[in-house]
Order: C-alpha cells, then sequence, then structure tokens
C-alpha cells in the first residue's frame, strides 16, 4: 500500500509538470513559432539524453529492432507535438488538454478496425462518451468554438497512432532508447526546416526553453518509477489531473475561465477515460 502512494503521487507530480511545460509553451507560442519551440525542446530533450544516458548505454542509446516503427513513432510525436502547441496559441489549455486525453479513446477505435483486436460494450460506452464531452467541450455557442480546436483533435489522434506504435516497439526495444530515438527522429526531421522557421531568441526565452525540456524528462522519469510500483490500471485514473492543473493554470496565468457546460464536458471526457482504463484493468 505504501509503495502504491508513493506511485501515485509520482504520477500526479509528472502530469503537473507536464501541465508545467505546456504553459511554458503556451506563453513561447505569443513571441515565437510553434516549430521553433517544438524543435528547441526534443533537440534539447535528445542533449540531455546523451549526457544523462550516454556514459551507460553507449550505442544501446540507438538500438531497435524495429527501425521502421520507431521512426513511425517519432513523426507520431512531433506532428502531435506541433499540432497541440499550435492549437494553444487559440484555445485555452485547459480545455485542450482535455480533448487531447481523448487518444485512449481513439486507441480503442483505431485498434478495433486496424489491429483487428476485439473490444467490447464498456470500451465502446466510453468511446461514446468521449465524444459527447468534446461535443459539449467544443459546442458552437461556447467561446473555444474555433477551427483551432481541430488541431487539438487532430493531436490526440496522433496520439494515439504514437500509443499503438509504443505498444509494438516496447516488445523489443528498452524504453531509454526508444524515448531518445522519438527525440532524436523528431528533432533531425524537423531540424531540415530550421533556415525557414529560425528566429532569434533571447536569454529569457532560452531559459524557457531548456526548463521545458528539463521538465519533460523529468515528469517521464516520475512515471516510469511510477509504472515500476503500480499497474498503470492503478495510476492512469490519476493521470487525468492533468487536466486540472492545466485548467487553474488557464486560470491563473491566461485569465482563462471554462463555463459550466464545458467543466461538465472535461468530466466527462475523464469519466470516459477511467471508465475505459479500469475495465481494461478487471480484464
Amino acid at each position: 500500500m505504501h509503495t502504491t502512494r508513493q506511485a501515485i503521487l509520482l504520477t500526479v507530480a509528472a502530469v503537473f509538470l507536464f501541465s508545467l511545460q505546456d504553459g511554458i509553451g503556451k506563453y513561447l507560442t505569443t513571441f515565437h513559432s510553434a516549430l521553433l519551440i517544438v524543435w528547441s525542446r526534443y533537440a534539447l530533450q535528445s542533449v540531455i539524453f546523451v549526457v544523462a544516458y550516454g556514459p551507460r548505454y553507449g550505442r544501446k542509446l540507438i538500438q531497435t529492432k524495429q527501425p521502421k516503427l520507431q521512426l513511425l513513432r517519432g513523426l507520431s510525436a512531433l506532428i502531435s507535438t506541433i499540432l497541440f502547441l499550435s492549437s494553444l496559441k487559440y484555445v485555452p489549455i485547459g480545455e485542450a488538454t482535455a480533448v487531447l486525453f481523448l487518444s485512449p479513446i481513439m486507441v480503442v477505435v483505431l485498434s478495433h478496425y486496424f489491429l483487428k483486436e476485439k473490444t467490447n460494450r464498456w470500451q465502446w460506452l466510453s468511446v461514446v462518451l468521449g465524444l459527447i464531452g468534446v461535443a459539449l467541450v467544443a459546442r458552437p455557442t461556447s467561446a473555444i468554438f474555433t477551427p483551432a480546436i481541430l488541431l487539438a483533435l487532430a493531436s490526440a489522434f496522433f496520439v494515439s497512432v504514437y500509443q499503438m506504435l509504443t505498444r509494438k516497439v516496447v516488445a523489443t526495444d528498452s524504453s531509454v532508447a526508444s524515448n531518445f530515438l522519438t527525440c532524436t527522429i523528431a528533432s533531425l526531421a524537423l531540424g531540415l526546416w530550421l533556415p525557414v522557421f529560425w528566429e532569434p531568441i533571447n536569454w529569457s526565452t532560452a531559459i524557457l526553453l531548456v526548463v521545458q525540456a528539463i521538465l519533460v524528462i523529468i515528469g517521464h522519469l516520475f512515471l516510469t518509477n511510477a509504472f515500476q510500483r503500480a499497474t498503470a490500471a492503478t495510476l492512469a485514473p490519476f493521470s487525468y489531473v492533468q487536466i486540472l492543473f492545466a485548467s487553474v493554470m488557464g486560470i491563473i496565468f491566461f485569465g482563462h475561465s471554462p463555463d459550466s457546460l464545458t467543466f461538465l464536458g472535461m468530466s466527462v471526457i475523464i469519466a470516459s477515460g477511467v471508465l475505459l482504463v479500469l475495465r481494461t484493468g478487471r480484464t
């Protein structure tokens, strides 16, 4: 029980750090291109990985038995990050985060139609609830009903693709190598276009970019340690606390206060995800 509590605290701490780095990203989009911010984040993460893990892992840091899937995984992560950060420029961070958490629901649909996996009525119920939640959050009368909400939806789709590919690569490749390859592939792919979107940055921006990369890595380390102490079915519901953190951050730092129907929609999305996790964990 004590170990499970530690795992829950680590999970909550991790999603808080993720919310914080999303807030930094949203702030930076008011001054710089989303492409520059994303490239900097992945490039800095790659450097930190080499410094932290290079001496211990050596060549194992780039070893993979599934290079094509790792390439697709890295590109999916890159595209989802660009889309989500682009949406944050126009959509409140709490609502965008809630929409992003549709990705586990999308995994159910993709797995059913493309991987031919069996799905039960509880999983389809979670899909329906998730869609109702998004309809409430992005309803035509809400303040966020703009084309930009489609960026968050598209980001959730690519996150679901990333999650499906992760299920495949973890069977053969180490988590450290997989994360390093994702960062490196993303930074190199976007780096090809660096001359197009490059712009000068000041010291304060540079510091925030470094902090953002560090927050992501620490967050993933917390999650890794959490999953070593408890099951995914136990911890996954607590990851939805990120929606709460993001909403509070939006209220405090960006003056975005969701209305009652938006809060209801976000709650329905959380319920759909928790239902999916609990029923999947039970079976």
